[in-house]
């Protein structure tokens, strides 16, 4: 069994960047939002590591967390959030790299569109009219 250390690496960047960056702005709400992200993503990296790996949550992770780190770092010029944006764009492409037979085990469209038989469910509707008659 193997271990995600990209994805506990960028977890704890995560965390460790949200909480001196709240400490220098006394902010509680973005201490709190750092610690939640970097639980998500130490979560991700957790399922990753075990057998077998379940990379989808991590990458959809990563890849929204890089969209919000690019605009930021579009809008305010901040050095700290253009280095999170390249960092999460490295791991989401090193999870996508490294993880791809099971990232394609994992999403399985006929599974999803309910054309497997044996994982269809049917709903039966009672007739309400022979009810009430």
């Amino acid at each position: 069994m193997t271990v995600d250390v990209m994805g506990f690496l960028l977890a704890g960047t995560y965390t460790s960047l949200g909480v001196v960056k709240a400490m220098d702005n006394d902010s509680f709400i973005q201490l709190g939002a750092s610690l939640i992200v970097g639980g998500v993503l130490g979560y991700g990296a957790y399922l990753n590591s075990r057998d077998p790996p379940r990379p989808l949550f991590q990458l959809s992770t990563e890849l929204l967390l890089a969209g919000i780190m690019g605009t930021r770092y579009t809008l305010t010029s901040d050095v700290n959030d253009g280095a999170l944006f390249l960092a999460t764009a490295a791991s989401a492409f090193y999870n996508s790299y490294t993880y791809t037979e099971d990232l394609s085990n994992q999403i399985d469209i006929d599974d999803f569109l309910g054309r497997v038989d044996s994982r269809k469910i049917t709903i039966k509707i009672p007739d309400i009219k022979k009810v009430i008659e």
